[in-house]
């Protein structure tokens, strides 16, 4: 069975973007979860979401760089596992 959600391609508008336009459209509540550590002299951004008071850690994203990256990353993950 398709999804009922509609996603579009992640050049025309970010994954994190899109997921946030669909929580709000279909009423879902859509919360996040970021840990932010230092690991060899960096900082280490892990990410995930928390659909209806599910968490998805399997679906964690990691980025030593930006927070946004590792929120879109994860959001990826979201859209793209078919939980949707």
């Amino acid at each position: 069975m398709p999804s009922p959600y509609k996603f579009e391609d992640p050049s025309d508008k970010s994954y994190s973007a899109q997921l946030q336009e669909c929580s709000e459209r279909h009423k879902f509540v859509l919360e996040q979860r970021l840990i932010t550590r230092p690991e060899n002299g960096r900082d280490v951004h892990k990410f995930y979401f928390i659909i209806d008071g599910i968490p998805y850690t399997q679906h964690t994203a990691t980025s030593t760089s930006t927070v946004k990256e590792a929120k879109n990353e994860a959001a990826g993950f979201i859209i793209n596992s078919g939980i949707l």
